[in-house]
């Protein structure tokens, strides 16, 4: 069974070089079919002009000839007639996995060109994210998801040695099909929108989250007792307030409260109090976060799909792909590994990107439905850099927000909280969000 990509693209032919775009959008449609390995088109793709007349300088992988060339500001009568590749529209270049037929992708991009386009961005598609236990996948990923040596490899007949050679396959079948036609070729950092890539489970650089846990102690008892939670994974923090207030919306923590007792947890997670403060008008709370993996697939595990069966897994490549962790090196040079180790591990595909290649990027954030708070282990020391002051008190009130992950807000069973202050504590939460919008620490 197989699945195809059904693409209708329109073009007004009577121009020269750019073409006249009549807004296009392809179909993704899931056919149950007899295999067909010479059938449809498979390319997914979205002539959008205002995303891909790119307002830049000079590309990464920029062709010698175009470096230094007119910018899209410089462009005169003479130069939109014959627009260098670099400002003319693009393909998106949407493949739904490894298995696609490589002589009809050569084909496409061949097509492409021929119509004035200036290049593609290659992406493999593998269901975007969407929720992969609703479709029925008609390949095996455990062979053809993105990075396996389908995606990276191609194995052609040595005339002299009559042996399989690997010499890249659908990453460099586009490139060198791009090349030859005299394109340029973007490529996403990992599948999907691009947000991560194969790893080892655990790695240090793939994405965190963190989990809440609280108890609630009467006024003016003693605590002497193991954290709730204790276990889950890295102790972030732990703190006390004293809720002075509840409502169905959030409960109203008083500010002058909020202590930090990470210092006084001890290796077994005990923490003792010899009386916790309180009065009439509320009972204190300790509230206990750790650090742990979101273990998010980008694209599912194989195990994990259905649809046709699939190969066992017996290497992480074969695995899916992990978001990494956006505010971190190590997230980063997660995914500078896997391109140097499995992606361009050979001086053809090198080669061919310094000649066709010209952006890499991450298409979108989208991952944030993934984790209830968005954190990197360097988050409060660089909070405390920067905002002159301790965010580890204030968790109570900036996890489960919108404002710093999850889309639907705090867990079930978890109460979003704010301060008494004048603002409920705003100012903290905008704190947190101006930290993370600069670079929690760099590469060295």
């Amino acid at each position: 069974m197989s699945r195809n990509i059904v693409t209708v693209l329109l073009y007004d032919y009577k121009l020269k070089g750019l073409p006249q775009i009549l807004l296009l959008h392809a179909s993704l449609i899931h056919m149950s079919t007899t295999r067909n390995r010479l059938g449809l088109p498979i390319i997914f793709a979205d002539m959008l002009l205002s995303c891909f007349l790119k307002l830049c300088t000079t590309p990464l992988f920029a062709r010698a000839s175009e470096i230094g060339g007119p910018s899209f500001a410089d462009a005169t009568r003479s130069s939109f007639n014959e627009p260098l590749n670099r400002l003319r529209p693009r393909f998106r270049y949407w493949v739904p996995d490894a298995s696609v037929d490589l002589d009809r992708v050569a084909a496409d991009i061949r097509d492409i060109s021929s119509v004035g386009a200036g290049g593609v961005e290659l992406m493999g598609y593998y269901l975007y994210g969407n929720p992969y236990s609703a479709f029925y996948i008609p390949t095996d990923w455990t062979k053809y998801g993105w990075g396996t040596a389908p995606w990276s490899k191609i194995y052609w007949q040595s005339l002299a040695f009559h042996a399989n050679v690997p010499q890249g396959q659908l990453q460099d079948t586009v490139l060198r099909a791009a090349n030859a036609s005299d394109l340029i070729v973007d490529l996403t950092l990992g599948p999907n929108q691009g947000a991560g890539v194969p790893a080892a489970a655990g790695s240090d650089g793939l994405l965190w989250d963190l989990v809440a846990f609280n108890i609630t102690v009467a006024p003016e008892t003693a605590f002497n007792d193991i954290l709730p939670g204790w276990g889950t994974g890295l102790l972030v923090s732990a703190s006390t307030g004293l809720v002075i207030r509840s409502s169905p919306e959030a409960g109203v923590l008083s500010s002058q409260s909020l202590q930090d007792l990470t210092t006084l947890v001890d290796l077994n997670g005990r923490l003792a109090l010899d009386h916790a403060p309180g009065s009439e008008h509320g009972n204190l709370t300790i509230f206990a976060y750790y650090r742990v993996h979101s273990n998010y697939h980008h694209t599912p595990s194989p195990s994990t799909v259905r649809g046709v069966p699939q190969s066992p897994v017996t290497t992480f490549i074969e695995n899916g792909s992990w978001v990494v962790d956006h505010f971190s090196p190590r997230g980063a040079q997660v995914t500078i590994d896997f391109w140097e180790t499995h992606l361009l591990n050979g001086s053809v595909t090198r080669d061919l990107l310094k000649s066709a290649g010209n952006y890499m990027f991450e298409d979108s954030l989208e991952f944030q439905q993934a984790v209830y708070f968005i954190w990197t282990p360097e988050l409060l020391d660089r909070f405390l850099s920067r905002r002159g002051y301790s965010m580890a008190k204030y968790l109570p009130i900036l996890y489960g927000t919108k404002a710093t992950a999850n889309f639907g807000g705090a867990p079930i069973g978890v109460s979003p909280y704010v301060t008494d202050e004048a603002d409920g504590g705003l100012s903290h939460v905008r704190d947190y969000q101006q930290t993370v919008r600069f670079p929690i620490c760099t590469l060295k």
